[in-house]
């Protein structure tokens, strides 16, 4: 029998874990899990609960570091839009997470209770009021979510919530109010803000315009340098620069795609269109994520055989290594975070050698 991987790389290990794709696993940069349980090193950032053949992720969005930030991020961008989500705050070292759907509705509730604070005039803990309006108005709207949240547990996990509810009507009043208190100071704000972003614009435009000049001049500058400062409404006045900061980030990204395709670490944004390249005998996409090039292979021929009907995972399962395949249609695929076009499909399949025998649909 073939022994079941259980070490993976850092950008891996959160989408297996995510899609319950080994039963534990590890990798070099202290993420770990072991069944629902997802680690920072020895503390548990996020845990499934299981309740009456409801599955539900609890995830502590506490950042406990720099390091545990990094964690966090790779785990909110390997869980798939489909699973229900309960987030909190609770940011305690070497935490379990253990809840049972009585234990979360039951921690927001606490969450969700006044503030308290030692007052020295009366030398007593009492409920911290500010003198501030919109202060005491978002007090309000904050315990009031809480109470939603512990609510939409109750809902999901079919528990009890008549006393809640009743709660919740009972506070509408003053819920309402404490919104319209915090709508008007945020409208100043915004007022505020205007002003001074609109100075930060005509700065940024300013600057654009010169470090596009500098572009012009030597092409060798954009390696380093982010979209973000350059972008085309940042240069929308100046139409002569703007297509040559397009071309220079365009043979930029063609070289870094190339690297990339060729086994080199190439860092890419991660909302960009993913990407396949084969590797030690693996298919890994431009996110992190990795399959046996066999599994791949076999993801492929069942692509191409239900494209034109389209297929999705409902009741029917198919599995890609240790993840799932969610759906197939026209535009492509997508498994989990991951929505693969037909053309980068096929490019692979090309480079692989894979012919495109069964299918349906005459090839994009």
């Amino acid at each position: 029998m073939k022994r079941q991987k259980t070490y993976f790389t850092s950008n891996e290990i959160a989408h297996v874990w995510a899609n319950e794709g080994a039963p534990h696993g590890k990798c070099a940069s202290h993420m770990s899990f072991d069944g629902d349980a997802f680690y920072s090193y020895n503390t548990v950032l996020a845990r499934r609960i299981r309740y009456k053949g409801k599955v539900a992720i609890v995830h502590d969005t506490t950042s406990f570091s720099s390091t545990t930030g990094k964690h966090q991020s790779h785990l909110r961008n390997a869980i798939p839009s489909s699973v229900t989500v309960f987030r909190i705050n609770n940011g305690s070292f070497s935490q379990r997470l253990d809840f049972t759907p009585a234990d979360l509705r039951d921690w927001y509730l606490k969450d969700g209770k006044p503030s308290k604070d030692y007052n020295p005039k009366t030398q007593k803990v009492e409920v911290v009021t500010s003198r501030y309006a919109h202060k005491r108005a978002q007090e309000t709207l904050r315990q009031n979510k809480a109470l939603c949240r512990a609510i939409e547990v109750c809902e999901y996990f079919k528990l009890s919530s008549r006393r809640l509810d009743i709660q919740r009507q009972n506070k509408m009043e003053a819920v309402d109010s404490a919104q319209s208190i915090v709508n008007a100071h945020e409208a100043k704000l915004t007022e505020r803000r205007t002003n001074r972003d609109r100075l930060q614009h005509e700065h940024r435009i300013a600057k654009a315009i010169a470090l596009a000049e500098s572009i012009k001049a030597d092409p060798s500058q954009i390696a380093h340098l982010s979209r973000w400062n350059l972008s085309n409404s940042l240069l929308e006045s100046r139409p002569d620069l703007q297509a040559i900061v397009d071309d220079a980030f365009a043979n930029r990204d063609a070289l870094k795609i190339k690297a990339w395709r060729k086994g080199e670490s190439v860092y890419f944004d991660y909302n960009g269109p993913a990407m396949l390249r084969s590797i030690n005998g693996d298919m890994e996409t431009s996110q992190g994520a990795r399959v046996p090039l066999e599994a791949a292979e076999k993801t492929y021929r069942f692509a191409l055989r239900v494209r034109s009907a389209g297929w999705q995972r409902n009741g029917e399962q198919f599995k890609i290594g240790m993840y799932d395949l969610d759906r197939v249609n026209e535009q492509g695929v997508i498994a989990g975070c991951h929505r693969v076009s037909w053309d980068e499909i096929f490019r692979f399949a090309d480079a692989m050698g894979w012919q495109r025998i069964g299918e349906e649909v005459s090839a994009a």
